[in-house]
């Protein structure tokens, strides 16, 4: 359906005002995207390793900045949109998972808000994405954006440290650990390395998807050459949690597929191009011990063992975000030198933080996220990329502690406007939009 300009058509009234019934649909409110909605929501997410490293603006980087451009226009343009997407059950969730933060804060010695005030902002972002991506059209550009992202992030991977890591040589963990070090040494992006390797993750699962539902032999190839270079990529940084989520994602998107002749031979190629391609060096540092050397304990290791080790002291009602990154911290098993170390686990973190019914709230939360996600995704190219995503991000939550990062919100915005907009009754009713067939509003 054509977007037209000035007073609304007939049918557009009919359709928007929830009078008129699309076959085999419940009808309801729509508001079909526009281009600058959904080049708003592709630049977004090919600026997120960007936030970083580029010049702020007033003390805000440029993918905050973003961020408040794509507020700004829903809340001027698409204020009834907006309406139907805040009291969405996630958000919700989220509501009362911040009071309770709030509550738990002010109980607890050595208060702070900052981290709250993120997650909130987090939750905030996550709407605004989720008032934009309104239909397919909005949504296969927010998927292109991961693409794009994953792919320049591969590029910059390899130039920088595919050649160092090719001819060099690790027997152990902290030999890699150097080599890794040396490697990205002189890279122009001083940012986390795991955080790069999920981005290139996220890439490969996105391109992966498309190349599994490509029409031409052309595509399929594109796509799938794609997919290989930034699962290559994901590997560079040496980073365990990449890797894992790397395959992680890609299983569970190809087990939703169906492993059919196709999905069968791509996961052998896939295979059989990390052995061939990816430095033998990376694969000393891609291990896991709880032994203790040299009187040191592996970094994550510690903190997982210091989570039991001080269970009995948060479990209940936590200890508060300002006291945990404060006095209880430093004088816990996660005080390093001269700060401390977060959890990495999200809900480590927020048990930590808000004890049992901090947990709770979390958990509920993804389980409403999960229930955003259509049945039947394996029949849709779309639905597959956002399931490939959402796995990608839950995993993420089990190797980090940051409850506010900007990948959350853009992931979770995905995930609740296409329950909203695109799949409202929860499943993917055909596969034929993108087989040849127009889109349909």
């Amino acid at each position: 359906m054509a977007v037209t300009r000035g007073r609304p058509s007939l049918r557009e009234v009919r359709i928007t005002s929830g009078k008129t019934r699309v076959p085999g649909r419940t009808a309801f409110l729509r508001y079909p995207t526009t281009a600058v909605e959904r080049l708003l929501l592709t630049i977004t997410i090919v600026s997120l390793p960007l936030q970083d490293h580029l010049p702020t603006v007033a003390g805000f980087s440029v993918l905050y900045l973003m961020f408040v451009v794509l507020a700004c226009y829903v809340v001027c343009e698409r204020l009834r949109a907006l309406a139907r997407t805040w009291l969405h059950p996630v958000f919700l969730t989220a509501y009362a998972m911040l009071a309770w933060a709030v509550i738990m804060e002010f109980t607890q010695p050595n208060r702070s808000f900052s981290q709250i005030f993120s997650f909130a902002q987090m939750f905030a972002g996550a709407i605004f994405v989720a008032a934009i991506c309104r239909d397919r059209q909005a949504l296969r550009w927010g998927i292109y954006g991961y693409v794009i992202v994953g792919l320049w992030m591969s590029v910059l991977l390899f130039l920088t440290s595919f050649g160092a890591l090719q001819g060099a040589s690790a027997a152990e963990f902290d030999e890699a650990s150097q080599l890794r070090a040396q490697a990205f040494a002189d890279s122009p992006l001083h940012a986390n390395l795991n955080g790069m390797a999920f981005i290139a993750a996220q890439g490969t699962v996105v391109a992966l998807t498309l190349a599994l539902f490509a029409k031409s032999l052309l595509q399929r190839n594109l796509l799938l050459g794609i997919a290989l270079f930034c699962l290559i990529a994901t590997f560079l940084p040496m980073s365990r949690s990449g890797v894992l989520a790397v395959g992680v994602s890609c299983a569970a998107v190809m087990v939703a597929y169906g492993f059919n002749f196709r999905a069968v031979a791509v996961a052998a190629v896939l295979g059989a191009s990390v052995v061939l391609w990816v430095p033998e060096a990376v694969f000393s540092r891609l291990t896991f011990s709880t032994e203790v050397r040299e009187g040191e304990m592996e970094s994550r290791a510690h903190v997982y063992t210091a989570a039991v080790r001080h269970l009995p002291e948060y479990v209940l009602t936590g200890v508060g975000v300002g006291n945990f990154w404060g006095p209880w911290g430093m004088h816990s098993a996660y005080a390093g030198k001269t700060y401390v170390v977060g959890a990495h686990n999200c809900f480590i973190q927020a048990t930590i933080y808000w004890g049992l019914a901090g947990l709770l709230a979390l958990i509920v939360l993804v389980c409403q996220a999960y229930r955003c996600l259509p049945k039947g995704c394996g029949q849709d190219v779309l639905a597959l990329c956002l399931y490939g995503i959402a796995v990608s991000l839950l995993f993420l939550s089990f190797v980090m502690h940051n409850l506010n990062t900007k990948e959350f919100s853009l992931g979770l915005g995905m995930l609740v406007g296409s329950r909203l907009w695109i799949w409202p009754q929860g499943i993917v009713q055909s596969a034929e939009f993108d087989r040849g067939a127009p889109t349909r509003f």
